[in-house]
């Protein structure tokens, strides 16, 4: 009709001119993983393979969307529609939900389900994670969990049920992947902030410190009971776990007793030794009279009546908890400190450094490990001033998080990167990514520090760069922060010229080791970062202390009248500690290097001990120490412990003398050996061995 011919046409429908994908676009497929995408094993959720991630941003201020990438690859035919689900886990907050939460998604855009996925191929997702109510949000960690979901379905032919198929699911995996989230009131980084009032010089400060717990304090936090209450004021100083601390830590003290089995269970030991099954609560009645009280978990037979006792199911969780409860309370500075090698001198040297008015509570006996870190924060009183942590390897690979997490510092320390505990870290990479988790627990506005010399620097500064307010690299290089404008002998020692935030300055450091010295650095570039004052710390740096059997150098009598020099580093050891004291004692007495102001030396002698935890790479590593060691000028050798004997396989014979394994013995060979002007280096590890008897053993020839 006339008027139907006026009408227009009704334009196509819009669905009608899309047509079917008929195979998928270039941005959902990749033929190799992208250069700074998170490489990890790859995770199996049934028919597929999760092969790497990225995130964006690596710091989150505020609220906004987190965006992640991921790559997939099916590596068989997939019969149904999965989908995917990041969720972002907050790692300390127990307010904050997850973000991404029920946010599962097919992959590919919601367009190219993993039914059609073909197997070998890797497919590229990216989604964005909804955050959380601005009023939710808690300055945190955030770390990624992926879980792969499926429909429930109608059975299909030739299946043995006519019911609905339940939807397939595989369980939630955390990944090695983490995001830094800071609320809106983001804190300015530590050097910006005004310099901090020491505790001791603040109105009305006592010169008593304040106790560390009482007896109302523990039985709530640790949620015992006390089967011998403590009496009236009654008050703790410290917190130890054997009598070896008690004689470290302030007194009184309070004994946490335990059984090996229960340590061992939250050290999660790899090789827990079967032999082993000491009961500390046995150590109690010849201890009581030097104590304040004991956690325990069941009554103990032969103590005073009025010895207090605190029972709990489990004394170590106990210990634990007291350790999250006191870093809850503490305002003070906390700083971290972790690496291969280098960790206590630079705790030592730091502590040296601040001012004598300060309160400070640092890592003893090298009590670093996933127990040791909140043990030593169970001893923190709440009007210490700084807080100096060691946190070894095997306490921030944990898998629910890094003791980081629990310590937070404001400043953290990378001193040294380098195989060291093989079985867990089996490349210089994967230990870099192990050691750069205590960054992940750092305060608003803290301080990242690490030395330009080390491996993978860039890996390190872009893990740091996710908490950090600021990285601060030191070393040599032209893009350090904290630069070493250079060195030079004076003394035994050096003078260190270091440059920072457009002031030089100078110190005198006591030994000159280089890698002492790269650890002095380090702790002055703490110090600033804390805000305290650098001319005073250049002042004070001379008479630093470093820990017993560390780069010791002494003088050595004998009863025969021989006079040697002893350079006692039996502490521990690493292999790159063995290299750095062998070149300690190739430049010792030498013009332009370590102790140029010593005498002349006669010889120079090696006692050298083995290294342990490094599993299946410790014979290559003893072997290889063989290079540095004829470097070093050393005509010498002595050995002691089993692994130094594929060290000496490689070492010309005429350099080697007897292998050893009793410390008496050995240390019987050198006091007949030595003559007047040599220098004798003592170098090796004390765990599980004599070893660390022989310095003792020699003063005493």
């Amino acid at each position: 009709s006339r008027l139907a011919a006026d009408v227009p046409a009704l334009p196509e429908p819009a669905f009608a001119r899309v047509a079917p994908l008929l195979a998928p676009r270039p941005e959902w497929l990749v033929d190799v993983l992208p250069p700074d995408s998170r490489h990890i094993a790859p995770i199996r959720f049934g028919p597929l393979e999760l092969l790497g991630i990225r995130c964006a941003p690596t710091q989150i201020s505020g609220r906004r969307m987190l965006w992640v990438e991921s790559f997939w690859r099916a590596v068989e035919p997939v019969a149904d529609d999965l989908r995917v689900q990041f969720r972002a886990m907050p790692m300390r907050s127990t307010h904050m939900p997850p973000w991404g939460e029920s946010m599962d998604h097919d992959p590919c855009d919601w367009m190219w389900p993993t039914s059609r996925w073909q197997p070998g191929r890797i497919h590229r997702d990216r989604y964005g994670l909804r955050p959380p109510a601005s009023s939710l949000l808690r300055s945190d960690v955030l770390q990624i969990e992926v879980r792969v979901v499926g429909s429930a379905r109608p059975a299909r032919l030739g299946e043995e049920t006519e019911e609905t198929v339940p939807a397939p699911e595989w369980p939630a995996q955390r990944l090695p992947v983490w995001c830094g989230l800071r609320a809106s009131q983001v804190a300015l980084p530590l050097p910006e902030r005004p310099a901090p009032v020491l505790f001791a010089l603040r109105p009305g400060a006592s010169a008593t410190p304040e106790p560390v717990w009482t007896a109302e304090a523990l039985q709530r936090i640790t949620r015992g009971q006390w089967l011998v209450e403590p009496p009236p004021d009654w008050l703790a100083r410290s917190v130890v776990r054997g009598p070896k601390h008690m004689e470290l830590l302030p007194a009184p003290a309070l004994f946490v007793a335990s059984d090996y089995q229960t340590l061992a269970a939250h050290e999660r030991y790899s090789r827990p030794r079967s032999t082993v099954n000491w009961d500390r609560h046995l150590l109690l009645p010849g201890l009581q009279d030097q104590l304040a009280g004991a956690i325990v978990q069941h009554p103990v037979e032969g103590l005073a009546p009025d010895f207090p006792l605190l029972q709990v199911e489990d004394p170590i969780r106990a210990m634990l908890r007291l350790g999250a409860a006191a870093r809850e309370r503490y305002r003070g500075l906390l700083v971290g400190v972790t690496g291969t090698v280098g960790k206590s001198s630079t705790i030592a040297i730091l502590r040296d450094l601040l001012p004598a008015q300060a309160r400070v509570h640092t890592t003893i006996d090298n009590y670093n490990s996933r127990v040791g870190v909140p043990a030593m924060l169970a001893s923190l009183g709440p009007d210490v001033d700084v807080c100096i942590l060691e946190m070894a390897q095997s306490s921030l690979w944990m898998d629910r998080g890094p003791i980081s997490l629990m310590a937070r510092p404001h400043v953290a320390i990378v001193t040294e990167i380098g195989l060291s505990q093989t079985r867990q870290a089996v490349s210089v990479e994967q230990t870099a990514e192990y050691k750069s988790r205590i960054f992940l627990g750092l305060e608003p506005g803290g301080v990242a520090i690490v030395p330009d010399h080390i491996p993978c620097l860039l890996q390190m500064v872009q893990a740091a760069a996710r908490t950090a307010g600021a990285v601060w690299v030191v070393g040599r290089g032209p893009q350090a922060d904290v630069r070493v404008l250079g060195t030079e002998p004076e003394g035994h020692g050096c003078r260190v010229h270091i440059a920072l935030r457009g002031r030089t300055h100078s110190y005198l450091f006591p030994v000159a080791s280089e890698g002492l010295v790269r650890n002095s650095t380090l702790s002055f570039a703490a110090l600033v970062a804390m805000g305290f004052d650098p001319e005073a710390a250049c002042a004070r740096m001379p008479g630093v202390r470093l820990p017993a059997s560390v780069m010791h150098v002494q003088a050595l009598r004998t009863e025969g009248g021989v006079q040697a020099t002893l350079i006692d580093d039996s502490w521990n050891a690493e292999v790159m500690s063995m290299r750095n004291a062998m070149a300690f004692v190739r430049d010792y007495g030498r013009a332009g290097g370590g102790g140029s102001g010593a005498a002349p030396v006669a010889r120079r002698i090696a006692m050298l001990g083995r290294i342990v935890n490094l599993d299946h790479a410790a014979e290559a590593m003893h072997r290889s120490l063989a290079a540095p060691l004829l470097d070093s000028g050393i005509e010498h050798v002595v050995t002691h412990g089993q692994e130094m004997r594929w060290l000496r396989e490689e070492m010309p014979a005429s350099m080697l003398g007897p292998h050893f394994e009793s410390a008496a013995d050995a240390a019987g060979y050198l006091g007949a050996f030595l003559r007047d002007g040599d220098l004798l280096l003592v170098k090796g590890d004390r765990d599980r061995s004599d070893f660390g008897d022989i310095p003792e053993l020699l003063q005493k020839l």
